[in-house]
Parts: C-alpha cells; structure tokens; sequence
C-alpha cells in the first residue's frame, strides 16, 4: 500500500463501514507509527466504560503528550449520519 509492504494480520467478514445507503467495500485496517490518529477499539463489555476509557486515555496521553486525547462512540457517530433519515420519517 501507498508502495510500501506491509504484513496482514487478520481477515474479517465484510460489514458496512459507511451509511447503509452505499454497499459494502473493500477496506484495510492499517497501523502506522507516523500515519492516521483515529482508532477503533472494542471495549469489553465485563469492565466498568469508564474505567476502561481512562486506562485507554492514559496509554495515550504516555505516547502522545502533545496531543489532546479525545473520543467518540460509533453509535453517536450512526445516530448522526441517519438524522436525516429520522426526521424525514417521521413526518406527518
């Protein structure tokens, strides 16, 4: 990719990363150590939200000082992308 090399990891079955509108497509997951600043992490559902976003916080504010750490949960980031379709549904 962007012609370097890289190694997979893992594979996982297709799902929609976008509005449900558009079909499902191909997608890499990427790590880099000079590239990208947004993360996805699946939380445990055995440890109390909080906590585990501290813990995550803590690691990133160790690596990166000079960053703010900020966060967003995926369900806020859908309830948002389908407003449009809420409103015009419940229309009289």
């Amino acid at each position: 990719m962007w012609n370097g090399k890289g190694r997979i990891v893992g594979i996982t079955d297709d799902f929609h990363n976008d509005n449900l509108r558009f079909g499902i497509e191909p997608m890499i997951f990427m790590y880099s150590e000079n590239i990208g600043s947004h993360y996805f992490i699946k939380l445990s559902g055995k440890a109390a939200l909080t906590e585990q976003i501290e813990l995550i916080g803590d690691v990133f504010r160790k690596h990166n000082p000079d960053y703010p750490f900020e966060y967003t949960f995926l369900d806020d980031v859908f309830n948002q992308e389908y407003q449009t379709e809420r409103v015009i549904g419940s229309s009289p």
